[in-house]
């Protein structure tokens, strides 16, 4: 059951975050603060970055399919020269 591993995983990891979050703050608060206002400009370059590979990656796959497309051509017209050279 997919939905029931999805489920899973997402308790377990609100669990976690909640149980981290409790425990920074015990810890020390102000420590804490100084360490979450850099969460913010970091979710935002992550987002960023993963926007522009998102882009490289997909330019890259294609230049892959061309390739795999060429390369399969190329040995089905191998196989077609030998069978007519017998």
């Amino acid at each position: 059951d997919p939905m029931k591993t999805l489920l899973n995983t997402l308790l377990a990891n609100l669990v976690t975050l909640v149980g981290g979050l409790v425990l920074c703050f015990v810890t020390s608060w102000r420590l804490s603060i100084v360490a979450f206002t850099t969460m913010g400009p970091m979710m935002y370059v992550t987002q960023e970055y993963a926007k522009w590979s998102a882009g490289v990656n997909k330019r890259i796959w294609d230049a892959l399919a061309r390739a795999n497309a060429i390369a399969t051509e190329a040995f089905t017209n191998v196989r077609t020269v030998r069978a007519f050279s017998t």
